[in-house]
């Protein structure tokens, strides 16, 4: 709980209180908990041996231009891991162990994370933004055979109500280890023809060629 001294009644009066923190620098402001203060994404799919993302992005506006910074954190609650996930370094990724958080006799039987099971989000500094647009690169790993290890094809935006996260929207058929630009209520395949180039760093480059 947050307490000023006054001296008017010689005596500490409350400020805010500040519910449920998690592990991990935290930014504690008055939006704390207010409905729209914290924005994530879940896997809404199997990640098979985990979930990684070597960089998550999240903007204001439908075309991923303005970009909404914060505090990164995961439901686990390791927040150094969570911030390796959007450090703007692509080599280097935040990884959700999900078998290691299950007790002993279950983690002999686990795949990864289940559907569900693993989030990661950016706690905002106000609650008046409206994510409207992701940038997303996971770290999957193709196998020879079965599905590839790390990533999901499937990923929810989610958005912070006051007691809980609502969703947002999904989406499917994500790629195993390429960026993507992912628009709210737009599926992958709507995009257009210049998905996966964009003219900022660490993107392919748009073609300067109007033919193309």
């Amino acid at each position: 709980r947050l307490e000023y001294w006054a001296n008017a009644t010689f005596g500490w009066k409350a400020v805010s209180t500040f519910w449920d923190l998690i592990g991990g620098r935290q930014r504690l402001t008055t939006s704390w908990r207010r409905p729209g203060s914290r924005f994530a994404i879940r896997n809404s799919a199997l990640a098979l041996g985990g979930w990684r993302i070597n960089e998550l992005r999240f903007y204001e506006d439908p075309d991923c231009l303005k970009q909404a910074h914060g505090l990164m954190f995961s439901n686990d609650g390791d927040a150094a891991d969570a911030a390796r996930g959007s450090d703007s370094d692509v080599a280097t990724f935040f990884h959700a162990d999900c078998c290691a958080q299950k007790p002993a006799l279950k983690q002999d039987v686990c795949s990864g994370c289940q559907s569900g099971e693993s989030l990661l989000g950016v706690d905002l500094i106000t609650n008046d933004t409206s994510i409207q647009c992701l940038q997303l690169i996971q770290g999957g790993v193709p196998q020879l055979r079965g599905s590839p290890m790390f990533s999901t094809e499937r990923v929810t935006l989610l958005r912070w109500g006051g007691f809980a996260f609502d969703e947002v929207y999904t989406w499917e058929a994500l790629p195993v280890n390429e960026w993507v630009l992912l628009g709210v209520g737009k599926q992958r395949s709507a995009l257009g023809s210049g998905l996966g180039c964009n003219d900022l760093e660490g993107w392919e480059k748009c073609s300067a060629d109007p033919s193309s």
